[in-house]
């Protein structure tokens, strides 16, 4: 039930001149801070299969116009402007009438215009092609199905392959049921996070795509009872509206309890992403939920837990299932997001040394950003792997980080490990949280 709207245009509803009079509005993407249209939001957000509404609802509510609208003068008015990707230069000077500009995308556009209009210039494929799947289109629907198949306890619901759920069946209701989701491709999260003691539910996209509201909206009344169910969403445009609209569903049209929270432990940029520290939510939640604890009660607490999280990561590669390499071959980004995100910066490869010194001031840097105290207990580290670096190499960055200055104040390590991936993307991230006698048998 997709609601697709005409894109909007400066002078609808005005006359043909003032259409001729304004340049085409551009809002801000907070995903990389660069401006767009309309057209060239909405078409890139479609290639990654939202759905028109969850993209309108983007442009209405996180794009933000630029500071100041300029008019352009009557006398000088161009043609209505069109998308970036199809928009050609203006011509030579005077002296060479004929000779026109070759057309290219608009320079802020660039980036984007690449990808998400086909344009006619011939777009690198990705840097390594070579899968295991059978079908593009049955990537996520067979991974869920090997899933349920190697995992005790775990099922899916009627709804699959649309709505691509799967739950405990060993859940009785009568606990806090703990749900959370996203896009495909950072397994084992989410799926593999169901069990006892973790999630009670998770909710699937297509690759790197928000699950529907619909689908999430199936995995709430699936799993809820008289106790409720607390929603862990990560800060993403997608899955904030997916999310916290099922979750009004669920309370308006069934009556059931539903508390939301939204995890934010990204410090490489100003977007605060949530990425692996969602999982201290999810073990602290789930372990909470086992002990009978009150939903009011598990939310504070993960609450707590969200605010002392932070994560850093850096990668030496993009996702090269899906993507041409764009880091240079002595470079490696901080910051990469787990979809591929902009990071903060582009530096020269270090040592696995140097990395972890890095990430670790990083991390302090973001406690302080955050206006968190230094902890005085000590610190809960997990250190993922991001889908592509050999278990050799994590080990030696364990054995880094250990033997570092911070080495001393790491009382509880988890990993490393594969626990919230980017297919097959050659980088890691660390998450900290303050330790605890109070927060440790909880993660442990």
């Amino acid at each position: 039930s997709s609601c697709f709207r005409t894109p909007p245009c400066p002078g609808r509803g005005l006359s043909r001149w003032w259409v001729f009079q304004m340049a085409p509005e551009r809002r801000r993407d907070p995903s990389d801070g660069a401006m767009y249209t309309y057209d060239e939001a909405f078409t890139y957000y479609r290639s990654l299969r939202y759905k028109p509404e969850v993209i309108n609802a983007y442009w209405d509510h996180e794009m933000l116009p630029a500071k100041t609208a300029k008019r352009v003068p009557a006398a000088k008015a161009p043609r209505a402007a069109k998308a970036a990707p199809e928009a050609k230069s203006k011509a030579k000077p005077k002296e060479k009438p004929k000779a026109k500009a070759k057309a290219t995308p608009e320079p802020k556009a660039k980036g984007k215009a690449k990808a998400k209009a086909k344009a006619k210039t011939k777009v690198a494929g990705p840097a390594n092609p070579k899968r295991f799947i059978n079908d593009e289109g049955s990537i996520v629907q067979d991974s869920v199905d090997g899933l349920i198949w190697s995992t005790e306890n775990l099922a899916r619901l009627d709804g699959y392959p649309d709505i691509k759920v799967v739950y405990r069946t060993d859940w009785s209701k009568d606990k806090v049921a703990l749900i959370s989701g996203g896009g495909a491709g950072h397994e084992p999260m989410h799926g593999g996070f169901v069990g006892q003691g973790l999630l009670t539910a998770a909710i699937s996209g297509e690759t790197f795509a928000s699950p529907s509201i619909d689908a999430v909206l199936a995995a709430i009344v699936q799993v809820t009872g008289p106790k409720g169910c607390l929603l862990v969403i990560k800060n993403y445009t997608g899955d904030r509206l997916n999310f916290t609209l099922a979750a009004q569903k669920a309370r308006s049209i069934y009556g059931l309890l539903v508390e939301t929270v939204i995890v934010k432990d990204d410090v490489a940029t100003s977007a605060e992403r949530g990425i692996c520290g969602t999982l201290f939510v999810h073990k602290v939640a789930g372990a909470m939920s086992e002990e009978g604890k009150s939903l009011a009660d598990i939310k504070t607490q993960v609450e707590q837990v969200i605010r002392d999280s932070v994560s850093l990561g850096v990668s030496m590669s993009v996702v090269r299932r899906l993507k041409a390499e764009s880091i240079g071959l002595k470079k490696m980004e901080v910051g990469l997001g787990i979809h591929g995100e902009p990071g903060a910066r582009t530096e020269a490869m270090a040592s696995a040394k140097a990395i972890v010194e890095m990430l670790m001031e990083g991390l302090a840097q973001g406690r302080s950003s955050k206006g968190l105290p230094e902890p005085t207990d000590g610190l809960i580290c997990m250190i993922n792997n991001l889908g592509g670096v050999p278990p050799q190499e994590m080990c030696i960055l364990v054995a880094e980080l250990m033997r570092s200055k911070w080495g001393s104040s790491v009382k509880l390590l988890i990993g490393p490990a594969f626990l919230c991936t980017s297919l097959d993307m050659n980088g890691i991230s660390l998450s900290l949280l303050p330790y605890s006698s109070q927060l440790a048998p909880w993660i442990q």
